[in-house]
């Protein structure tokens, strides 16, 4: 039985990256054919609306996580980073960079 994807779930499609459908599972001409609006086996078009579905799910997992504010604590205890290469930092120090 042939299925065509309904509207709001191509909108919903063409949100996510092709590439991550395909790592998933999905293969990249039934994943052309729905983007296109044709007809694919149900099975095909349930499987990537799944595919869909967990990848939204993990999303909105991913946004609250990095939506949670650190706790004072934590911004307290966190040693300030240097974001410099360590070849940098190693010729930036006085001792290295003179012979004695």
């Amino acid at each position: 039985m042939q299925r065509i994807p309904s509207l709001d779930g191509l909108r919903r499609i063409a949100k996510v990256p092709k590439r991550e459908f395909m790592r998933r599972g999905v293969n990249q001409h039934t994943l052309e054919k729905i983007c296109r609006g044709e007809s694919v086996r149900a099975i095909k078009l349930a499987h990537c609306l799944k595919v869909l579905e967990e990848y939204e799910r993990g999303q909105m997992s991913v946004m609250a996580i990095n939506s949670d504010p650190p706790d004072a604590e934590h911004r307290l205890s966190t040693a300030p980073v240097d974001h410099r290469h360590p070849i940098d930092v190693c010729l930036s120090e006085p001792h290295l960079t003179t012979r004695e």
